[in-house]
């Protein structure tokens, strides 16, 4: 995956983008002066910034300023259709497609594999770490809740009497001392939910780019189930 995360990508010879990792204070940044690059004896203009989740590449231009540069080795990037979801038919494709080639001439493969499982191992790091956080604050917040409710209850037991004096059936009070639980509950939940999404956009995104993945972006979705959840 590239994230070109600032400029554009070089459109003719004599222009390049370089790989770097994203910088949120960018204009701030050393990368902001950097406007041109020598290779082998070639100036080329910086035009962008990006950044690859592989790291294979420290830059890319032009297949024109590629020929000019007179590279000694070549990186070509396959997709193959058909099932491609184990390394044994990822390496079954990636014979076929090196048969033929001289002795030495594939220097070294990547599968797609490789980066998912990397990937995944760094955010496995994580995810228990803030799955058990966020149940545990799950729980404090239903023994809270438990806790005032059963304390409306029993500091209520003249109104609720009032109420079944005046002709309420047990599920009406129940009824009564929901809805009185509720409006409040609501009136917290519902902002505090939108102020955490905003707030945690920016987390979440910066988690991402720390990991290469750019700058990932949470669908609506997740947060409405989050919601409807708590």
């Amino acid at each position: 995956m590239l994230d070109l995360w600032h400029g554009r990508w070089p459109s003719a010879p004599g222009e390049i983008v370089m790989a770097a990792t994203r910088d949120p204070d960018f204009d701030f940044g050393p990368l902001a002066d950097t406007t041109e690059v020598l290779a082998n004896g070639v100036t080329l203009k910086v035009v962008g910034f990006a950044e690859s989740i592989s790291g294979s590449a420290d830059a890319w231009v032009t297949p024109a300023q590629m020929t000019a540069l007179h590279p000694t080795g070549l990186q070509m990037l396959y997709r193959f259709s058909g099932d491609v979801s184990t390394r044994e038919a990822v390496n079954a494709r990636l014979a076929g497609v090196t048969t033929g080639l001289p002795a030495g001439a594939l220097i070294a493969a990547e599968p797609y594999l490789v980066l998912k499982e990397k990937s995944a191992e760094d955010l496995g790091v994580y995810l228990p770490l803030l799955g058990t956080f966020g149940v545990l604050g799950l729980l404090v917040a239903v023994l809270i809740v438990g806790n005032v409710v059963s304390g409306a209850v029993v500091s209520g037991f003249r109104h609720i009497g009032v109420l079944k004096a005046i002709g309420f059936t047990p599920r009406q009070v129940v009824a009564v001392y929901l809805l009185m639980v509720s409006v409040p509950a609501v009136a917290g939940a519902v902002p505090g939910a939108v102020i955490g999404a905003l707030g945690g956009q920016s987390l979440i995104s910066e988690a991402f780019r720390g990991f290469g993945f750019g700058d990932a972006q949470v669908r609506w979705w997740v947060w409405l189930t989050a919601l409807l959840g708590v």
